[in-house]
């Protein structure tokens, strides 16, 4: 739903959603093995999970934020004996992207500073860049050392991440409502931060993690595209708990309401990009807008 209602555009397919895919698929999978007690079979995948964050990272290095998940399932199969080996194979996987960054740029990790080589400076004013566009100033010249940026970026940032999200929290929150009719179905709520369920001490931990993620993300680089995995993890990890116990309670209900909400928001997946090819259409002469493998120039509409 979030993908087809949210990130719909054929443009938004650059190198910041294949991260974003490879991050949710990661922890989707930390959460599945986790909360159904299913340890050996997460210590089963645990190198391939290294395997796939590493794979995110090199997409786009501001998901490098989903170790967190990892080092959080290392610290979870304690018990079980990991092999090195494998851990060591996989972590070579970063090396030739490093060595391809330092051939271009001088550093194994552009535009982080202490990993270069040569052209620091150059680093430092890129890093600059990067967040102080980020946090909302388009001409870049905000002083970020301190945090009157905040109002800048809620200026430039947060009436669009509300236009984002709202219609997908609503979505979400319109089944959650039949869970407060009854007072018992809100005490049944808590009983899942209980110790005793198996969502207690496992869900409070991965939803510290994620907060973390976001106020990494936030006081960093807080552009919508570099935060969609971790704003969106936590929208997902507030609203499972509530979830689960409307499936559990009104299972039909919710089958009925996911099949005609995928159908609605299918067909506004179609007809957004219908009219964006329309848009295009109308922007250029001809179509498709190349000649001679060059883009043509724009028409007067």
């Amino acid at each position: 739903i979030f993908f087809l209602g949210v990130l719909n555009k054929y443009k938004d397919l650059g190198t910041d959603i294949p991260g974003v895919i490879v991050s949710i698929y990661i922890f989707l999978l930390i959460f599945q093995y986790i909360f159904k007690k299913n340890l050996e079979g997460l210590h089963n995948i645990c190198t391939f999970l290294f395997l796939l964050g590493y794979f995110a990272i090199i997409i786009k290095i501001t998901n490098s934020l989903i170790f967190l998940f990892l080092i959080f399932i290392i610290f979870k199969l304690k018990k079980f004996k990991i092999n090195y080996l494998s851990f060591i194979i996989v972590s070579l996987l970063p090396v030739p992207w490093m060595f391809q960054n330092y051939i271009i740029s001088g550093c194994l990790i552009w535009p982080i500073s202490i990993t270069c080589f040569s052209n620091t400076d150059l680093a430092i004013n890129e890093s600059y860049l990067i967040e102080s566009f980020a946090k909302g100033d388009i001409s870049t010249t905000i002083d970020v050392s301190n945090f009157y940026w905040i109002k800048v970026w809620f200026v430039n940032h947060f009436n669009k991440l509300i236009e984002i999200y709202l219609v997908y929290i609503l979505v979400l929150l319109i089944p959650i409502i039949f869970i407060f009719r009854k007072k018992e179905d809100r005490k049944e709520i808590s009983l899942y931060f209980s110790k005793e369920n198996i969502f207690g001490l496992n869900y409070l931990n991965i939803l510290l993690i994620i907060l973390i993620c976001n106020l990494v993300w936030f006081f960093y680089a807080p552009a919508y595209r570099f935060g969609i995995f971790y704003n969106l993890s936590l929208i997902i990890i507030l609203f499972i708990p509530f979830l689960i116990i409307l499936i559990k309670r009104k299972y039909n209900f919710i089958i009925k309401y996911s099949k005609y909400l995928l159908v609605f928001i299918f067909i506004y997946f179609l007809i957004e990009n219908f009219n964006k090819i329309e848009w295009y259409d109308k922007r250029y002469d001809v179509w498709p807008p190349i000649k001679n493998n060059e883009l043509l120039k724009r028409n007067n509409h």
